[in-house]
């Protein structure tokens, strides 16, 4: 993958492509293009490397990468981590084995540091490049490597090994706080492609240290630091009943004691339909509204209403700002309706109203105008159904 950042890039590229023929090596190359427009260009650069590997992964049917990290690439991943902020799992630096979907990845060069490497390379005449942007101090990494990384060695001459005895604390640690962490997910947690769901009550109750490895993991997708963490802690604290976050990629959406962590946040389809029949009328692939004749004198519910089949036709719609229905009493906004019964946030919008002349008559599972709760001569039947309702019922039938 030719990043094409540096004028040295295209004699590397041409030394590669010479030296694969004539070892009779296969090879593929790849060109970096519009990396001028992306802030963070080693993200972006590192995710255009691993699509351009796995493409060829697919192409050769191979089960294997190995990638070329070694020792010192190691430390100053581990360095930049700490720096940032991080968990346990993530501290502890570079997996030598990872199982990737359908291949695994290999660093078979992880034990080595970068010296030993050089000086295997000058003691068999092998020909290396330096990546003269490896000198610059205008990356994090590089800082690391240029300053703090030589000091650790002068500090502790053996710190290789020291390193190498650490990571391997840090690993077995991070396996046994692994298995924790997934058994408290596991319990608290509801998880589906897009969704995560847990009540905040329940987790407010586990180990704080816990709270934020759980969050870690669930997030880990989204690389977030510690800081990112903390934020999102604040949140599920937060008195505030209702909130809507887009934050890093993903919705953070806090449902008065429900938490939910989507990367899609859905929107309900505007709806409007005239009922001026007696029959059903479906909505999405979720509800049917079904205008029949009155079958009998049960008690109308909060999905059911009576009507007068002489005022029809009636409007099936959507909320809209300052819609108000007539209660006891008085007439109250559908907002505060839905805010003294604790309508979820992301529900509010979802609503179905019944509306005759802009007159609410109805909002479906949640109130019934008292405009019509004795309107005389009420001869038919206005209900929301679910659609698996209406399903069940007719298998029975």
């Amino acid at each position: 993958m030719n990043h094409g950042k540096r004028e040295e890039s295209m004699i590397e590229e041409s030394f590669l492509k010479d030296y694969c023929s004539k070892k009779q090596i296969t090879y593929y190359v790849s060109h970096l293009e519009n990396h001028q427009n992306h802030e963070n260009f080693q993200e972006y650069a590192r995710d255009k490397r691993y699509a351009f590997f796995e493409k060829i992964i697919q192409t050769e049917s191979a089960e294997i990468l190995l990638l070329a990290h070694h020792l010192n690439d190691d430390m100053e991943t581990m360095l930049m981590r700490l720096f940032r902020g991080g968990n346990l799992n993530a501290l502890k630096g570079m997996d030598q084995i990872i199982k990737n979907k359908g291949y695994y990845i290999l660093r078979p060069l992880l034990a080595c540091s970068k010296e030993a490497i050089k000086h295997y390379a000058q003691e068999h005449n092998i020909r290396y490049f330096e990546d003269d942007s490896n000198q610059s101090d205008a990356y994090t990494r590089n800082r690391i490597r240029h300053d703090i990384i030589p000091k650790l060695f002068l500090e502790n001459p053996q710190w290789d090994k020291r390193f190498a005895t650490l990571k391997e604390t840090f690993h077995q640690a991070s396996v046994l706080m692994a298995k924790k962490t997934q058994d408290i997910i596991d319990k608290l947690c509801t998880i589906s492609c897009l969704n995560i769901h847990f009540f905040a009550p329940a987790f407010m109750e586990i180990d704080s240290f816990y709270q934020k490895e759980v969050l870690f993991e669930l997030l880990k997708p989204h690389h977030l630091s510690e800081s990112n963490i903390d934020e999102i802690l604040k949140w599920i604290y937060s008195k505030r009943p209702n909130m809507v976050i887009d934050f890093k990629g993903f919705y953070f959406i806090k449902e008065y004691d429900t938490i939910i962590i989507t990367e899609e946040l859905r929107k309900p389809k505007l709806i409007e339909i005239v009922i001026d029949q007696l029959k059903d009328y479906p909505i999405g692939d979720d509800f049917i509204i079904r205008a029949a004749k009155k079958s009998n004198n049960s008690i109308a519910n909060s999905h059911k209403m009576w009507y007068n089949s002489s005022m029809l036709p009636v409007v099936i719609r959507r909320r809209r700002e300052g819609d108000v229905i007539k209660v006891q009493g008085g007439s109250k906004k559908i907002k505060k309706l839905f805010i003294d019964n604790k309508v979820p946030l992301t529900k509010r919008d979802e609503a179905i109203l019944c509306v005759k002349d802009g007159v609410v008559l109805a909002v479906f599972g949640h109130a019934i105008s008292d405009d019509i709760k004795n309107l005389e001569k009420s001869d038919i039947v206005i209900e929301l159904i679910t659609k698996e309702k209406e399903n069940e019922d007719s298998s029975k039938r």
